[in-house]
């Protein structure tokens, strides 16, 4: 290590210090003064100018307590930082002062993330060419921060998935001329292929083949269960994925003009329903809007008027619970949180997440900016996203609640608009459905023939497409997901599903 240092006295004739380095010698990318003061505080970073043979900067130093040192950042311990780390725009690093780790900043289709300091950065005295001790090394990273200039699209490590039909073709109910009858409002994978719910009709198809219309295995219209009856929402099981001899699902609705919710078998002989549970009386009448089974596969079901049904057992009739406070309008979605001490999340007309115990009627609120549309949770329990109206997402992490701003990739601006002041591409579109597994969470916004896909541990953005992404008219409706098998639905019997 060559490190020298001298004098010279500018026009305000304040004492500069000037360093040169040899790069072979630190064998970094690049190099940053970092000036600190006697008791330790760091006073001022500086990015050091590169020349053909030797780094240089012009420094300056105040008073005999001040001190210098050299920071080298290696290609390979910033993509230890972050894996979407851009090489081609290294001359970008900064360090900065004072910290803020983990804050994201878009500039058009460029992006930077503040990260902490890597471990094995390369600290050396700048007088001595010593290495820093370990107390100046932890001042010195406590004290500042790596701006990162990062790649946004596909996130590095992970192979790329692409939509493909479910079925024969894309669109398999496209020959109806009823949107009730062909816009599908749930889907539901199985072990013997898919359900289709719409308003009028429950269908079943295998995966790569076209809906069998004339089969009774294939095709529960709603008018063979009553003379008024409507379909809402369709739930799976939580123990059926992967059992052959296990597939229960939950059928939810209105059967002359109260709610009602179905018992339902799909196996390789097809899907039937088999049978009708009691449902208690609400105080008004109204439809079941929502199904699900939680973690130990309690039935819930949720509806209009703030009303919560639940049954313990699959025998057991729908019983009515408390409404939870605030939720006087209709409530839309429920899901299984997965959280031990509040494994039920539920929300309806209201801005408002509620999690807690169905079957007691005790609720906590979360405030929403947007009306929610989807709820997903890990099974873990470690995590719940929700998604709702005008691109809203929002997610609980560790118990922590957040909403996180996701870096779009540049392919997705037809999907979005752009931000006025950064060119930071914005969905504002629906966010209609979700779902969550051990590493994604994925989101289909109404009008984009795309899928987002956001990897959980950093929230790295990727588009899944079959083709370029583009704005629709509103042709996705909803999302199902189960195991491993994440559907997407849409108008005209669209079913999707992500090819890995």
């Amino acid at each position: 290590m060559k490190a020298l240092a001298w004098c010279v006295l500018p026009l305000m004739f304040a004492c500069t210090e000037v360093h040169r380095i040899e790069h072979e010698m630190i064998g970094a990318e690049r190099y940053f003064f970092v000036s600190v003061d006697g008791s330790g505080a760091v006073l001022e970073v500086s990015s050091i100018h590169e020349t053909d043979s030797t780094t240089e900067v012009i420094f300056p130093v105040e008073g005999d307590t001040e001190e210098v040192f050299i920071v080298g950042l290696a290609g390979a311990q910033l993509l230890k930082l972050d894996e979407r780390f851009d090489a081609a725009r290294a001359p970008q690093i900064r360090l900065q002062t004072p910290p803020a780790a983990g804050s994201l900043f878009l500039a058009g289709d460029d992006a930077s993330l503040r990260t902490k300091l890597p471990e094995d950065a390369k600290i050396l005295q700048a007088a001595s060419g010593a290495e820093a001790s370990s107390g100046e090394r932890a001042a010195i990273a406590a004290a500042v921060t790596v701006e990162l200039p990062i790649r946004l699209g596909l996130c590095a490590d992970d192979h790329p998935m692409r939509l493909v039909p479910y079925g024969a073709s894309p669109e398999l109910l496209a020959e109806l001329t009823d949107p009730k009858d062909s816009t599908l409002l749930r889907v539901a994978p199985g072990n013997h292929g898919a359900l289709l719910l719409t308003e009028t009709t429950l269908y079943a198809v295998k995966r790569g083949e076209a809906i069998d219309l004339q089969s009774p295995g294939s095709v529960i219209p709603a008018s063979a269960l009553g003379t008024e009856v409507r379909f809402t929402s369709l739930a799976r099981d939580n123990l059926s994925y992967g059992v052959e001899n296990q597939n229960q699902y939950l059928l939810g609705g209105v059967l002359d003009g109260a709610p009602a919710v179905w018992r339902l078998a799909f196996d390789a002989a097809g899907v039937r329903v088999m049978f009708l549970y009691p449902v208690a009386t609400p105080p008004m009448p109204g439809a079941i809007q929502d199904v699900m089974f939680d973690g130990q596969n309690i039935a819930v079901a949720v509806g209009d008027h703030g009303t919560v049904f639940t049954a313990e057992n699959a025998d057991d009739p729908f019983g009515l619970v408390d409404t939870p406070s605030g939720a006087e309008g209709s409530i839309r979605r429920a899901a299984a949180s997965h959280i031990l001490t509040q494994p039920h999340a539920i929300s309806g007309d209201e801005k408002k997440l509620y999690l807690g115990y169905a079957w007691a009627g005790y609720w906590d609120v979360l405030e929403m900016r947007e009306r929610l549309n989807s709820i997903v949770a890990s099974t873990d329990g470690d995590e719940l996203w929700v998604a709702g109206e005008g691109g809203y997402f929002g997610r609980i992490l560790d118990s922590i609640w957040s909403e996180p701003e996701l870096p779009y990739p540049p392919e997705l601006a037809p999907c979005g608009v752009r931000e006025d002041t950064t060119g930071h591409i914005l969905i504002d579109d629906p966010m209609i459905g979700a779902a969550i597994d051990g590493a994604f969470v994925y989101l289909q916004p109404q009008s984009c023939s795309a899928l987002l896909r956001v990897r959980r541990r950093d929230l790295c953005v990727s588009a899944i497409e079959d083709a370029p992404p583009i704005r629709l008219g509103g042709e996705r409706t909803t999302v199902g997901y189960g195991g491993d098998e994440v559907l997407i639905g849409g108008a005209r019997g669209l079913l999707l599903t992500v090819d890995r």
